[in-house]
């Protein structure tokens, strides 16, 4: 009887663990941007509004609420600015990909792509189609079962989509910019990947030997100088430390800090999305036509004088003392 590929259950666990921390980060983003976005926008309307009536500095350079929300707004920036890069860092890896493979000379086989390289080469590419490919150097280096063991790993790459799963695993670690373990979570969602594939293997045939073999004799490392979304099969000391019992994949801690830090968002979005601190404007547009499209220099405020149905609470925490407008 064939037995159960404890590590393949395992990355399937983790890769939806990863997937529901990427879910959880967004919807994080998504309220920080909601509660902080009307503040740090009003912050920027008080500083036009400043230097174009020479007016008020001092209360802008002591208002706790322009330090919280410019902060605020700068850290908005930066976050998207990361979702930004990491989209196009993922369409990049998706093209480079393409032209990767599609650089060699090959030929279809019933089971893999053969391909023309002086270089030892196993690998998965593809999204929604994945192939496997090996280059002729491998086929004339390795023995037939050391060939099998390798064919049978990738084929498990193959079946579960893992160059998918990879281009979301680097997708996810561009995208997300500090949190307690990141690189150990990422780096071990990597090595579950590599352990499920050898021992898809390894509970086939069995025993290790081939696979161990054909591994010391790709003993260098691939170098890609460029990222792409390929599962390949590469030579790996902590890999290879674990199958030769060396060393133990550390489970407990890496679904715990998985588990850890999908709590700690959930948490910090619900406490931001409940918090009473910051403003709700609902006339930012009009603060906008008030403070930019006003041409004559009222006291104290041209958007405080120039209609009386602004909400905005900036306004009134800096300039209850100096006007006499219901805002």
């Amino acid at each position: 009887m064939r037995k159960i590929n404890q590590y393949n259950q395992q990355k399937n666990i983790s890769f939806f663990l990863l997937l529901l921390l990427g879910t959880t980060y967004t919807i994080l983003i998504g309220i920080i941007v909601t509660k902080i976005l009307p503040g740090f926008i009003m912050q920027l309307l008080y500083i036009i509004d400043t230097v174009k009536h020479e007016t008020y500095l001092l209360d802008l350079l002591t208002s706790k609420d322009f330090y919280i929300y410019l902060i605020g707004g700068l850290v908005i920036c930066y976050l998207l600015i990361r979702y930004i890069k990491a989209t196009i860092r993922m369409a990049i890896s998706i093209v480079t990909s393409k032209i990767y493979t599609d650089s060699f000379t090959w030929v279809h086989n019933n089971e893999y792509v053969l391909i023309d390289s002086s270089e030892s080469l196993a690998f998965t590419s593809g999204l929604l189609f994945p192939k496997i490919y090996m280059s002729n150097s491998l086929i004339d280096k390795l023995s037939k079962d050391e060939l099998e063991s390798v064919l049978l790993h990738e084929k498990l790459h193959q079946s579960n989509y893992d160059p998918l799963r990879k281009l979301i695993q680097d997708f996810l670690s561009d995208l997300i910019p500090f949190m307690p373990d990141k690189s150990f979570i990422f780096h071990n969602y990597s090595l579950l990947s590599e352990l499920s594939a050898d021992y898809n293997y390894i509970n086939m045939r069995g025993n290790k030997k081939n696979l161990l073999s054909a591994l010391d004799k790709m003993l260098k490392p691939t170098k890609v100088v460029i990222r792409l979304n390929i599962s390949n099969f590469s030579f790996n000391h902590d890999r290879v430390k674990i199958l030769l019992e060396n060393d133990k994949f550390r489970t407990k801690r890496y679904f715990s800090s998985i588990t850890f830090n999908i709590s700690s968002v959930l948490i910090f979005s619900f406490i931001l999305l409940n918090s009473s601190i910051f403003i709700v404007c609902n006339n930012i547009e009009e603060c906008i036509n008030a403070v930019v499209y006003t041409t004559y220099d009222p006291d104290p405020m041209p958007c405080l004088q120039s209609s009386s149905q602004f909400h905005c609470s900036v306004f009134t925490k800096n300039h209850q003392k100096n006007s006499s407008t219901s805002i």
